[in-house]
C-alpha cells in the first residue's frame, strides 16, 4: 500500500468516525482472520 493510499483512507476513516465504522472494521479483521486461519 503505498503513502498517499494509506494517507487517503486514512483521511476517510477520521472525516467519517463513527462506533459502526468501527465495528464494521472489527467485524472485517474478525473475518479475515479467521479465513486466513483455514
Amino acid at each position: 500500500m503505498s503513502f498517499e493510499e494509506r494517507r487517503r483512507i486514512d483521511l476517510y476513516y477520521v472525516q467519517n468516525w463513527s462506533i459502526w465504522l468501527d465495528i464494521t472494521i472489527l467485524l472485517k479483521n474478525c473475518f479475515v482472520n479467521i479465513q486466513k486461519d483455514n
